[in-house]
This record gives structure tokens, C-alpha cells and sequence, in this order.
């Protein structure tokens, strides 16, 4: 595999961009003001309009993703010919078209900069958020809850101001396998980040987040295991304990067994604590059409499935344009066809990018972790964990299939060890 000298400046570009994306996210909910809220929207489409030359120029590299991208113009036909609501439509293009910068041009520079600049940039972020989420909890004072308190908390729709307390922090969890490539300080952000995100959604008995956030740590160890920095695992595993026992003093222990036993109390009565979401699956491939589960219902599409047929819908004229599942989230826009274009890229990419270890091994378990999250709570609205997914499938997309004379060449290519 050749790799050609270029620079790396269309990735810079786009981190730029997702790094005005972070800023204004945060600025909404500290100034309260919807303004910078639509600033980061707005961010997001300068990055997809960015990267339509490249696909116009090179479109011809890897047919699924042309597919994908022709089929993402028939869902916004769909969505018009449907008449869904014009914020709605307007909501889905930001995340759907954010997929064009899998045509980013790619090269040797470019990789290098995927490996280990990037990693450590995302980190860099968290330099911020970490203290803006710290300042959330404080403002909202973290408790332990219980079943009944979490319960009520889901059928009286309470303040969701809540949910900044890791807003900012919660992609750290997807940072956690590049501990290796990850530098100095920022290691100790990244993992107070998952920590603080994994803290929250412990108390708040937020069952996905949770789990997602044990399989994260779990992933950094297992990358420490198959890295030459021993000392440097035995440290973090050092640090993770002190946290660990901090906490532990903090917030009593009996508080911590009363939320481990809520938290498991959720995940074995399902018909209490998942019903709102089989309804509304269920919902969903019931009063659909073969058409709609097909093609889906479009850019803007809506429903008023499961909880969202009763009371806690009837605020919303146009329907909800979101589902819990992540899959069913692809189907409802795109239908059968876009879920099996966007997860098919994704589980080929996972494969592709586990056989040839090391880093590409850590962006490999980015997409573990993203589908796993997607079996309890759509992330695809997410910008930066859209973001990330995309990382790993555009890093698999644009290297050679796997064989050991093509991991050798890429290593001497790079003038690294890839494993």
C-alpha cells in the first residue's frame, strides 16, 4: 500500500469545527441562551458543505458510501413529498450529512494524525467540560437515587438541567482504549471524564451509560494489557482505586449498595422499566407500513409511538423525531436500507480495523462501544459520538484488507509499529 505525502489540514479543519461544536453546546445550557445552540447546528453544516467537493471528486473510491449518500437525497425527497415538519427536516440533515466527511481525502499525514493526534485533541476538550460538568453537579447536588425517585423522574418529565452534568464529558468513555497514545495530563482528564459520566449515570440508574462506561474502563485495561507501558497501567489502575475510594467516602456506602441494588432492580423488572420502549418498538412495526419500514419515513420523520401516544406526547403537534432504540432511529428516517447501509459499514469496519491491532484496535472497540450504547439509547444525534464512529469507519474504509505483508507495509509506511 502506498501512501502519499500530503498535509493533514481537511482533519484539522473538521476538529476545528467540532471543537466550535463543543464550545457552543456548552455555552447554551451556562448562558441559557437558544442562540449558540443554533451556532453549533450551523457549525455542523459547514462541515458537511466543506466536505462536498471531495465527494463530488472522489466519488468513485468505495461504492457504499455513494450509495449511502444518493440514498440520504431520496430521504430528504421522502421527507418532502411527506411534508414532515420543516425543523425537523432541517434537525436531521446536520446529523445525516455530517457523513460526508468519510470523503475526506486520506493519506499518509492524515493517518498518522488519526492514530495519535486526534486522540489527544478530543482529550483536550475535556480539559473544559470536565469543570463545566463538576459545575452541574455542584449547582444540582448529586445524590444516589432510588427506584421510586428515578421512576418519578421518568413518567413527571422533573428538570432535565440534570443531564449537563455529563453532557460534556460523556464521550470521554470512547477516548478510554486510546489511553496508550493519549499524553500525560490528559490521561487523568480522560479518565475523571468517564469516571464523572459513569458516577452520573450510576446515580441517576441509567442502565446503557452505565454499562457502556464498565465496558469502556474494562477496554483501557485491555489495551494496557497488550501495551509495552506496563508501569503506566499499574498508575492508572493506581488512580482509578484512589478515585474509587474517595467516592466511596463521599457518598456513604450504604447510599452506594441502596443505588447498585435500584440499578439492578431496573434491569430485572423489565415490564416496569423497558415497556416504553417495547411499546413503542412494537408501536412502530405495527401501524408502520411495509414502505415506511423499508425506505423509512424520511428526513423530519415522526411518530407518536409508545409513551409518545399518551399524555407525554400531546405537547408535541408534529410527533417525536427521535426513538430510543438505535436502530429503530435509522429506520424510522431511512428504514430496513439505511439500517443495514449504516451498521454494515460499521461492523466492517470493527472486523477490518481488530485485525490489525494496536490503535486501529482502539477504534475498533470506538464502535463496539457506539452499538452497544445504540441497544439502550439512540447516539447517532450526537455529534461527537457520530463524529468518532465515523473516525473508525473512515480510518477502516481507506486501508488495505487485512493480510500480514499489508499490516508490514503500513507499518514501515509510517515508520511505527501498528500492533
Amino acid at each position: 500500500m502506498q501512501l502519499r505525502e500530503a498535509d493533514e489540514k481537511y482533519l484539522r479543519w473538521v476538529f476545528s469545527l467540532m471543537a466550535v461544536i463543543y464550545f457552543f453546546t456548552m455555552l447554551h445550557p451556562l448562558t441559557n441562551n437558544l442562540i449558540f445552540l443554533k451556532l453549533s447546528y450551523a457549525a455542523m453544516f459547514v462541515v458537511s458543505i466543506g466536505c462536498l467537493p471531495f465527494f463530488l471528486s472522489n466519488s468513485g473510491r468505495n461504492r457504499l458510501v455513494v450509495v449511502l449518500i444518493f440514498y440520504l437525497v431520496v430521504m430528504v425527497v421522502i421527507g418532502l413529498f411527506r411534508q414532515n415538519w420543516s425543523s425537523y427536516i432541517f434537525f436531521d440533515l446536520k446529523n445525516f450529512f455530517f457523513l460526508l466527511i468519510l470523503f475526506i481525502p486520506f493519506n499518509k499525514r492524515t493517518l498518522v494524525y488519526l492514530l495519535n493526534r486526534l486522540p489527544n485533541l478530543m482529550a483536550g476538550l475535556l480539559l473544559i467540560g470536565l469543570p463545566v460538568s463538576w459545575y452541574f453537579i455542584l449547582a444540582m447536588g448529586l445524590q444516589p437515587a432510588g427506584v421510586g425517585e428515578r421512576l418519578s423522574a421518568d413518567l413527571d418529565s422533573v428538570k432535565f438541567d440534570f443531564v449537563y452534568s455529563y453532557k460534556f464529558v460523556d464521550f470521554s468513555v470512547l477516548l478510554l482504549p486510546f489511553i496508550n497514545v493519549i499524553k500525560g495530563f490528559r490521561k487523568i482528564v480522560v479518565i475523571l471524564s468517564a469516571l464523572t459520566f459513569l458516577l452520573v449515570s450510576f446515580f441517576t440508574l441509567t442502565r446503557g451509560a452505565t454499562f457502556v462506561c464498565v465496558i469502556g474502563f474494562i477496554s483501557m485495561f485491555y489495551m494496557m494489557m497488550h501495551s509495552k507501558k506496563s508501569t503506566d497501567g499499574l498508575k492508572i489502575l493506581l488512580f482509578v482505586t484512589i478515585m474509587a475510594f474517595l467516592v466511596i467516602q463521599v457518598y456513604n456506602l450504604n447510599k452506594l449498595n441502596s443505588t447498585y441494588s435500584s440499578l439492578l432492580f431496573r434491569l430485572n423488572d423489565k415490564e416496569n422499566f423497558t415497556t416504553f420502549r417495547a411499546d413503542e418498538q412494537s408501536d412502530f412495526f405495527n401501524f408502520s407500513t411495509i414502505d415506511e419500514i423499508l425506505l423509512g419515513r424520511g428526513m423530519g420523520g415522526s411518530h407518536f409511538f409508545g409513551i409518545w401516544s399518551g399524555s407525554m406526547g400531546a405537547s408535541l403537534t408534529h410527533g417525536m423525531n427521535m426513538t430510543h432504540f438505535g436502530y429503530l432511529y435509522l429506520i424510522l428516517k431511512g428504514g430496513v436500507i439505511l439500517l443495514v447501509i449504516i451498521y454494515g459499514m460499521a461492523l466492517h469496519a470493527m472486523v477490518k480495523l481488530w485485525k490489525y491491532g494496536g490503535t486501529y484496535q482502539a477504534y475498533s472497540i470506538v464502535i463496539i462501544l457506539y452499538l452497544f450504547y445504540e441497544i439502550s439509547i439512540t447516539k447517532f444525534y450526537d455529534p461527537f459520538y457520530l463524529f468518532l464512529l465515523l473516525m473508525a469507519i473512515y480510518v477502516a474504509r481507506n486501508l488495505p484488507g487485512y493480510s500480514s505483508q499489508n499490516k508490514l507495509l503500513l507499518q514501515q509506511n509510517l515508520g511505527q509499529p501498528a500492533a
